[in-house]
C-alpha cells in the first residue's frame, strides 16, 4: 500500500487484521500514506466506543508487516497502534496531534495483548499527543531506536521492564513512565536538549542545535521523514452577494491537491448566522481557485449594514495545512 489518503472514517483509516490468534495479515507494507481525522467520538457502542477504536493505523494481528515514512494526526485513538502483531516494523512516520473523546491519544503504541511483541520502532517523531508520544504498552521485547518525542501532554515514553530504549530524545513534563532497559538516550546525557525549532512547518523542526551534545541520537540522524508532506490549504479570496445569490473564490494555497472526488463546500453566513451553502467537486490543485456559487437555495438579505461571509470546508472534511484561514467576511449595505 503506497500513497493512500485516508480521512474521516468512524473507525482506523487503515487497518490490517483478519483472525483473533494474531496469524493472519503477514508481510504488508504500508508506506507514504497519510491517515488523518478518523474517529468515532460520539458513538457510544462497543465497536467504536466513543473514539477508542479509531487510530491512524493499525496493525491488529499477524508479522512481519511494516509502516514507513507515513503522517497519522487528529484520529481520537491513536496514531500507530501495532496491538496484538509480531514483528511489526514501525520506521520513519510522523504522529501528532491524536486523541479525543475515550480514545488513548498515544503517537505510536508498540504493543498489546498476547501475542504482541517485538516490535521495532525506528527513527519516527510524535508530538503533541494527549498522552504518550511511545508506549510499548506491555509488548513484549519492544524496541525503540532513534526517536523523538516532544510536547507529549502525559510522557515522551512509557516503557515496560524489557523494553529497549536507545538512542532516542524527548523533551516533556514526564520523561517516562516504567523503566526499561535504556541505553544513551536524551535524558541519560548531561545537560538539557534544544531545537533549533519548534515550528512544525519549519525545515528545522526537532533538529538538535549544534554542538548541543545531542545531534547524534533522535530520530533526524541520518533521515528523511515525511516532515514536508503535501497538504492543501483552503483559503476564500473573494466574497460577492447580489439578488439573493452568494458567490466565492477559493484558492487552494497549500503545497497538495485537493484530490478528485472530495466535495470542496462553502459555508455562506449574513451577520454570524448560517444561511445558505455552495459546493464544488475536487480536484483542486495546488494553487489554483475555483468559484463556488449557491447551491442551498437564495437568501434574501434585509435592508441595512450586514456582515457576510464566505467559510469553505466549515465541515471539516479536508485535512490542511492550516485550518484556521478558512473564512473571509466583508461588510455589505443593501438600501
Amino acid at each position: 500500500m503506497d500513497g493512500i489518503f485516508t480521512h474521516h472514517n468512524g473507525l482506523s483509516g487503515i487497518q490490517i487484521t483478519t483472525r483473533e490468534d494474531g496469524t493472519g495479515g503477514a508481510r504488508n507494507t504500508i508506506r507514504n500514506c497519510t491517515s488523518t481525522y478518523n474517529s468515532g467520538v460520539g458513538i457510544f457502542d462497543t465497536k467504536f466506543s466513543n473514539g477508542g477504536n479509531s487510530d491512524g493505523i493499525a496493525i491488529s494481528t499477524g508479522i512481519d508487516n511494516r509502516i514507513e515514512n507515513c503522517l497519522v494526526h487528529h484520529n481520537s485513538d491513536d496514531g500507530i497502534d501495532t496491538w496484538r502483531s509480531v514483528n511489526t516494523y514501525v520506521g520513519y512516520n510522523i504522529a501528532h496531534t491524536n486523541g479525543d473523546g475515550d480514545g488513548d491519544g498515544n503517537g505510536i503504541k508498540a504493543g498489546g495483548i498476547y501475542p504482541g511483541a517485538n516490535t521495532v520502532v525506528d527513527h519516527n517523531i510524535a508530538y503533541s499527543n494527549r498522552a504518550r508520544g511511545f508506549a510499548s504498552n506491555s509488548g513484549d521485547n519492544v524496541k525503540f531506536i532513534h526517536n523523538t518525542s516532544w510536547n507529549n501532554k502525559m510522557a515522551a515514553f512509557a516503557f515496560d521492564s524489557d523494553t529497549i530504549a536507545s538512542k532516542n530524545t524527548g523533551v516533556a513534563n514526564v520523561m517516562k513512565l516504567g523503566a526499561g532497559i535504556e541505553q544513551d538516550n536524551s535524558w541519560q546525557r548531561a545537560g538539557s536538549i534544544a531545537f533549533i525549532s519548534t515550528d512544525s512547518n519549519s525545515v528545522d523542526f526537532l533538529k538538535p542545535v549544534s554542538d548541543g551534545g545531542f545531534e547524534d541520537i533522535g530520530a533526524l540522524v541520518n533521515a528523511e521523514i515525511y516532515r514536508s508532506v503535501a497538504t492543501p490549504d483552503l483559503v476564500v479570496t473573494q466574497i460577492t452577494y447580489a439578488n439573493g445569490v452568494f458567490t466565492s473564490v477559493v484558492k487552494n494555497q497549500g503545497t497538495g491537491d485537493v484530490p478528485s472526488g472530495i466535495t470542496i463546500g462553502v459555508g455562506y453566513f449574513v451577520d454570524g448566522q448560517w444561511k445558505t451553502w455552495g459546493a464544488v467537486w475536487g480536484p483542486l490543485a495546488a494553487g489554483e481557485s475555483v468559484t463556488i456559487g449557491t447551491k442551498g437555495g437564495s437568501y434574501a438579505i434585509p435592508s441595512g449594514t450586514h456582515t457576510i461571509s464566505a467559510h469553505t470546508d466549515d465541515t471539516n472534511k479536508i485535512s490542511e495545512s492550516n485550518e484556521n484561514n478558512n473564512k473571509l467576511s466583508k461588510t455589505l449595505t443593501l438600501p
